[in-house]
């Protein structure tokens, strides 16, 4: 008879969920995500659903995907993608979560004009993953010791915080953060 699919994509889910589903409302989700189970099931296929992160940069990685958290509480297995937190050069794919087995190391790669080369694996966790360029929670924390330092003394003008930031090598976005 037909074949089965070994692999389905949904890319990205807001588009397949469509206009009269409200992407934030577990209970307008979960039953459409059930059905793409189901349809899963009956032909023996993995599913792969992409959607795209909210600007909610104080978030947890849990909770960085646009929608429902019930989306991620579907899945077996969540996967972050995005720039290396260390490499300007370099991305990377990380487990956000895995019910089925232990989390798996971060896959590094990058792309070039030859196209996408993996350069290995490392020890990177999604929170990693979306700390802005260069900035490590220890760089953040540096960066808050700073300001309360600078600010200990009294209010002063945001620009006169960026600019003595700047000279201590913090970036603009580190100080708002």
């Amino acid at each position: 008879k037909g074949l089965s699919p070994a692999l389905g994509v949904i890319d990205p889910l807001q588009f397949f969920l469509g206009a009269k589903v409200d992407m934030h409302r577990s209970n307008e989700v979960s039953p459409l995500l059930s059905e793409v189970g189901n349809l899963a099931d009956l032909h023996g296929c993995a599913v792969l659903i992409i959607r795209h992160l909210n600007k909610s940069s104080q978030a947890k990685a849990a909770y960085r995907g646009m929608g429902s958290i019930s989306i991620s509480g579907t899945a077996r297995s969540v996967l972050l993608a995005g720039k290396h937190p260390n490499d300007p050069d370099s991305f990377a794919v990380v487990h956000s979560k895995c019910s089925l087995s232990k989390k798996g190391r971060a896959i590094t790669y990058r792309i070039t004009d030859s196209g996408l080369a993996i350069t290995g694996t490392e020890d990177i966790t999604a929170e990693e993953l979306l700390q802005p360029f260069g900035l490590s929670a220890t760089a953040q924390d540096t960066a808050v010791e700073f300001l309360s330092d600078f600010l200990s003394g009294g209010p002063k003008a945001a620009e006169e915080a960026f600019s003595a930031a700047r000279t201590q090598g913090f970036s603009n976005a580190a100080v708002r953060k």
